[in-house]
């Protein structure tokens, strides 16, 4: 029976680089001032977040560019979720090799 614990493993971390790399890229956007954004910027923050990006930079820039904790917390489900992901199909590779 041929395994599928490296390919799944290796598919779970691409995504989570990608949404490392875009959870990043949103932060550098939104702690730019809203004079700094170029078209790109509003093009991304508006592809990934939605017609609510303005309102959002505008609350996060307000704040001082410090996350709210219902934010910290929703950034920790979403690490915790794929860390729960990648520990399960670690465990899965060693179990069923």
């Amino acid at each position: 029976m041929e395994q599928q614990a490296f390919p799944t493993l290796a598919v779970v971390l691409v995504v989570g680089a990608v949404v490392a790399a875009m959870l990043g890229g949103i932060l550098r956007i939104l702690r730019k001032p809203a004079a700094e954004l170029t078209g790109m910027d509003r093009l991304i923050g508006y592809m990934v977040v939605g017609r609510y990006f303005t309102t959002l930079h505008a609350r996060v820039s307000e704040r001082g560019y410090r996350l709210s904790a219902r934010e910290k917390w929703g950034l920790g489900l979403l690490l915790g979720f794929l860390a729960l992901i990648i520990i399960g199909v670690i465990v899965y590779g060693y179990r069923h090799a």
